[in-house]
């Protein structure tokens, strides 16, 4: 495994001081040329000392050392490359590995200078790198080799040495090589870049390492291993057979680059076929995009409704002549003010908000109705469509809108709400309306009980006569006078409707609490009805009864409110004139019995049930019949003889009286 060519790990760009001067080290700084030094001198040291022992081995040994440091040195010269990796295996560590087993560190020092000597020599041709290599490697295995054999030489006195301790040693061996050996050649690159190596640096760069050498050393254990049993014939006849191993691997690496090669060229053809058919593509493209812009721009220019192209700041950058009409702008004077300027203030707020959701997505398109300011002045309602497109590097996305006139579908929906919700004769609130804010206020109060409200009923006593009497048109000038009178009594916050006839409701609010205001307003609308109402010149007296209800019953709709106000109103009647009644919930049931009773007495009109009875009447001067007094008697089928005091009042409410 080649690992002692420091230009192999490519350094940053030196960055050197005074130090550099010397011929041949010209980029070093002071530390990494101390290291250089020291590291050449210690590597000769170690060949020194190691080539001193060598040679007074008997010289058969010092042949198989020589032999197997040419080999190593040979080997080095070829290696093998890792596809797509910075690495390379040269099995010459084999050989290195199995020499330090058989004859000792030294013999591995000389075979390992070798080795790197013939690496350095090929990958580069600095002569720093070319000394500091061998040195590196002389030093790193005179090291780690002496621990080695220091190691097995105390496993073999203490009678534990085998042929698998000495294999599990030398992985160990090569465990620490792996760290000793790129620490000591790499050490003085880093003290160039003056900085120190990241532990993923580390095993990004010398990964392959460590498992080149674990493989060769677990091959020299085994040759190791052969060599005790059978001898050096064993080594021999493997050595050609690691040549035939990584020649196989050489020749199998380049028919895969080679193949790489072949796909990659193809690739690149392909790439350059596809990019001329996209290039074709793209010309027709354009061609076509030419033509839908000049479309487009002809269509945006004379269609009938206003069309507008709008910047994501919200800037018309081009408007056609059927939008500066609607809002009554010379054409050029729009471009380059902002739409929001052209819209009511109280609607701005949601043309934003329909903008931001268009342009995030969350709404395919923009659709909305606005209020907006003509250049006369007067308000202009507006029904505007818009979505997004992309532009232009330049001009980036835009929005692009339609605006059509709909004042005058707006206007007429706005009467016929109001005439749905209205009176009109009055103009005031209907019976409609008036069921929506009664709605509205029971909701509230459920919500938070201190916004209580009540429900006033009005009934105006003796109008069918003043009608009748008078005429129509003085019946309806009364309701429009009266109606007037009562609402310059109330609050702003209070609702005044007719409901039908000269019935009317006044809804009345009581945020935070308390029904006093009602009350009051009951009083004070009494006191306002006790004066004239002058129409042509006649004055109309009349009173009202008023029944009211209040929210602390526990309404849940709004018809319940308004019959209870109405039971309130029947209880004021029977009251008398000009009364005010608050309403209990016991009228429910003297409701149901009244409601029955009428009901009777309707059929017993219709059958003729009603009697007369005859009371004489006597005078006392002189003692002599004067006259009969004629009283209504109504025999019931099943209530018996039902008092007149009863029933008569029941006969005036429901307007039976008249028959």
């Amino acid at each position: 495994m080649s690992s002692h060519d420091p230009a192999a790990l490519a350094p940053s760009p030196p960055t050197g001081d005074g130090a550099r001067a010397r011929r041949l080290l010209p980029d070093y700084n002071r530390a990494a040329s101390t290291y250089w030094w020291l590291l050449a001198v210690a590597g000769a040291l170690a060949l020194g000392l190691s080539a001193a022992e060598v040679t007074a081995l008997p010289l058969q040994t010092i042949g198989q050392i020589v032999a197997g440091s040419a080999i190593a040195a040979v080997v080095g010269m070829f290696p093998l490359r890792i596809r797509k990796t910075k690495n390379s295996i040269a099995a010459g560590d084999i050989f290195i590995f199995l020499l330090l087993m058989v004859h000792g560190p030294h013999a591995a020092v000389i075979a390992a200078t070798a080795e790197a000597a013939a690496a350095a020599f090929r990958t580069s041709t600095r002569w720093s790198s070319r000394i500091a290599g061998p040195a590196a490697a002389a030093v790193s295995m005179l090291a780690c080799g002496a621990a080695f054999s220091g190691a097995m030489a105390a496993l073999d006195r203490a009678g534990l040495a085998s042929d698998g301790v000495s294999f599990a040693a030398i992985l160990v061996f090569a465990g620490v090589y792996f760290v000793v050996s790129p620490t000591v050649v790499t050490t003085v690159i880093y003290l160039k870049r003056r900085r120190a190596p990241t532990l993923a640096e580390w095993l990004t760069t010398f990964g392959w390492l460590g498992m080149g050498y674990v493989a060769s050393a677990s091959i020299a254990g085994v040759l190791f291993v052969a060599f005790r049993q059978f001898g050096l014939n064993a080594v021999l006849i493997a050595v050609p057979m690691i040549g035939m191993f990584v020649t196989s691997l050489r020749v199998y690496f380049a028919q895969q680059e080679a193949t790489e090669r072949e796909a990659a060229e193809l690739a690149s053809r392909e790439r350059a076929e596809h990019a001329e058919r996209e290039a074709a593509m793209a010309a027709q493209h354009l061609h076509a995009l030419e033509l839908s812009d000049r479309r487009f721009q002809s269509a945006f220019a004379h269609a009938a409704i206003g069309m507008a192209l709008v910047s994501r700041q919200g800037v018309l950058v081009q408007v056609n002549a059927a939008l500066a009409a609607l809002f009554g702008h010379p054409e050029t004077s729009l471009v380059g003010v902002e739409l929001l300027s052209l819209i009511d203030e109280q609607d701005r707020p949601a043309l934003e908000d329909h903008i931001l959701e268009v342009r995030a997505a969350e709404a395919g398109d923009l659709r909305c109705e606005l209020r907006c300011r003509h250049a006369q002045g007067h308000e202009l309602w507006v029904s505007m469509h818009g979505s997004t497109f992309a532009g232009d590097a330049l001009t980036g996305e835009h929005l692009i809108i339609q605006a059509f006139d709909v004042t005058a579908r707006r206007l007429a929906e706005g009467r016929l709400q109001h005439l749905a919700y209205h009176d009109s004769l009055t103009n005031l609130a209907n019976r409609s309306l008036l069921s929506d804010r009664l709605a509205q206020a029971i909701e509230g109060a459920r919500q938070n009980p201190t916004d209580q409200f009540s429900l006033l009923h009005l009934r105006f006593e003796r109008f069918r006569q003043l009608s009748d009497s008078l005429g129509r048109g003085v019946g309806d000038r009364f309701l429009i006078a009266i109606a007037q009178r009562i609402q310059a009594l109330m609050r702003p916050s209070d609702l005044l409707a007719r409901l039908e006839g000269d019935d009317f409701g006044i809804l009345v609010l009581h945020p935070g609490g308390g029904t006093q205001h009602a009350r009051a307003l009951a009083g004070r609308l009494q006191q306002a009805f006790a004066a004239p109402v002058l129409i042509d010149d006649t004055e109309v007296q009349t009173g009202a009864g008023i029944g009211i209800t209040c929210s602390d019953i526990g309404y849940a709709v709004a018809e319940d409110a308004l019959r209870d106000a109405q039971l309130a109103l029947g209880m004021s009647a029977r009251s008398g004139q000009g009364r005010c009644a608050v309403f209990d919930p016991s009228l429910h049931d003297r409701a149901g019995e009244l409601l029955l009773l009428e009901t009777d007495l309707r059929r017993a009109l219709e059958a003729e049930q009603l009697s007369l009875a005859f009371q004489p009447v006597f005078g006392i001067e002189p003692q002599r019949l004067i006259g009969f007094e004629a009283l209504a008697r109504w025999p019931h089928v099943t209530r018996g003889m039902v008092s007149p005091g009863e029933f008569i009042p029941v006969a005036e409410a429901s307007g039976l009286m008249c028959r």
